[in-house]
């Protein structure tokens, strides 16, 4: 009987022995998860900042690419709108220039030619200078004929380059002569009486 119960004694010892033992390396093992999901964690916060990383470094990047483009493209847009501008000032400088010269012309053919008319001196020569500046205007800038500014400073420049060539202010007699002149002229270039017949 005695025997039986240290036999027993025994085996109970050697359970709890082994249950002893099979806690320990269940301790174990529930460290090592612990551990490994604390390393898991880490691994997944060193994974989201470098996924984080790499979405701000292609964000950079595609804003570098599309500040790069942009500037590309205001640059182009600038050199082209330096271009029109300059083709812009071009035209407006060749039409001031030739239709300056076509005022002249056309102002001292309306003063020779007009003396006797009984509009006011200055109305035809302001009158002779706008068709003038219309003319050039519609060969150079159809778009825009008139030109109303250039009109302005063209009447100016007539105006001076009338009073340069006959004063305002000169006397009668002076205008008399000058008139005398011109019909002595006209009376040359008209054609005679046989060549008009012809």
């Amino acid at each position: 009987m005695r025997a039986k119960m240290k036999a027993d004694e025994a085996q109970i010892v050697q359970l709890e022995g082994k249950v002893l033992g099979a806690n320990n390396r269940a301790e174990d093992a529930t460290s090592k998860a612990n551990e490994a999901l604390e390393s898991l964690g880490l691994l997944q916060s060193r994974l989201a900042a470098d996924v984080e990383a790499a979405k701000e470094q292609v964000r950079n990047e595609e804003r570098t690419a599309l500040r790069e483009e942009l500037e590309v493209s205001f640059s182009e847009r600038l050199r082209k709108a330096r271009e029109e501008f300059q083709k812009e000032k071009d035209d407006l400088v060749r039409l001031h220039t030739v239709a300056k010269a076509e005022a002249v012309r056309a102002a001292e053919v309306a003063a020779v030619r007009q003396f006797k008319s009984s509009q006011p001196f200055g109305k035809i020569m302001a009158d002779a200078m706008t068709k003038a500046v219309i003319a050039v205007g519609k060969k150079i800038r159809p778009e825009n004929p008139g030109m109303r500014w250039d009109t302005r400073e063209m009447v100016q420049h007539v105006k001076v380059w009338i009073s340069e060539k006959r004063p305002l202010d000169s006397d009668s007699e002076s205008e008399e002569e000058e008139e005398e002149e011109v019909e002595r002229r006209e009376e040359v270039e008209r054609p005679t009486g046989e060549e008009r017949k012809d």
